[in-house]
């Protein structure tokens, strides 16, 4: 029997210029030769600065891509070439949140997935992952690609503060099914 992924990830064709989307794509591309379908939710195109369809061939036409509404606070909501920060926290893509929480919804509902995987460096990501599991129930994988604190990241004490506050609520979530770190260990 094949089992379902909602896989939650900023990083993917079409964007442009980031080795992320490299992690989430080759998934996606492996996962179903061991019994798992997956099923792509990622921001509308719009929220990346440059993109690229030079990698959309890599993608298994079996794979479903479902694009969320997301907008780029530094890009799209900026007034005389400043925005309010309070509209980037906890990153630049938090409007992603507001669409694909609905949108992630409606695929749990459609699609029935085993489980939700969530990829950070963006930071929504997991906001998203950690609310579709808090609204569904269904176990949920956090992948820390990156840290998501470091001791000179973020650098304004109170940005700080938020991410460490999300890390917490990540991994002290006692729903959290597992999480995965990269590490020089």
């Amino acid at each position: 029997m094949v089992k379902r992924v909602l896989m939650i990830a900023y990083h993917f064709p079409p964007l442009h210029g980031s080795s992320g989307m490299q992690r989430t794509l080759r998934f996606a591309r492996y996962l179903p030769d061991h019994g798992w379908e997956p099923i792509i939710l990622a921001p509308s195109p719009r929220a990346y600065q440059q993109i690229d369809s030079g990698q959309l061939a890599d993608i298994p036409q079996q794979v479903r891509i479902h694009r969320a509404f997301a907008l780029d606070t530094a890009r799209h909501l900026k007034v005389m070439g400043r925005y309010p920060r309070v509209l980037a926290l906890p990153d630049r893509w938090v409007s992603w949140w507001l669409g694909a929480v609905p949108a992630g919804w409606y695929l749990i509902k459609k699609y029935k997935p085993d489980v939700i995987w969530s990829t950070y460096p963006i930071a929504t990501a997991h906001l998203i992952g950690l609310t579709l599991q808090h609204l569904t129930g269904i176990p949920w994988v956090a992948d820390f690609r990156d840290p998501m604190v470091q001791p000179d990241y973020p650098v304004a004490q109170w940005h700080n503060l938020l991410i460490r506050t999300i890390v917490s609520l990540i991994l002290y979530n006692r729903r959290l099914q597992k999480w995965c770190l990269l590490t020089d260990r």
